[in-house]
């Protein structure tokens, strides 16, 4: 029952970033965590998130400045191993509620698109 659910949440958040252009891994991780711990749902992501932002990048291509890329690439490449080490060393009832304010800020602030017309 739990990939049932885990499946339809993937799906509503599929639908969420091609109706709004983003939030495809906030909303997934946000209701995903409710059924499984977060480091799970985590790990469940990372596939799908990656599947999800290849696919857009291919099909945006005609509009992708790799200038305006370099800055989020180095950033990645900068961070993606401090949030591994957090993740994994920090308790889970700390990091959920810290979840739902990033969703919630992410919601409530501009939408900055390294994509453009």
């Amino acid at each position: 029952m739990e990939y049932i659910l885990v499946m339809l949440i993937i799906m509503f958040s599929g639908f969420v970033q091609g109706a709004s252009g983003f939030a495809f891994g906030l909303v997934a991780l946000g209701l995903i965590s409710l059924i499984a711990n977060i480091k799970d749902a985590s790990v469940m992501l990372a596939i799908a998130g990656f599947t999800t932002n290849l696919t857009l990048l291919w099909k945006l291509k005609a509009y992708y400045k790799s200038d305006r890329m370099l800055p989020i690439i180095i950033s990645t490449a900068i961070g993606a191993p401090f949030g591994v080490l957090f993740l994994l060393n920090v308790n889970e009832a700390i990091i959920r509620p810290g979840a739902w304010n990033c969703f919630i800020y992410c919601v409530c602030s501009k939408n900055h698109s390294v994509f453009q017309r």
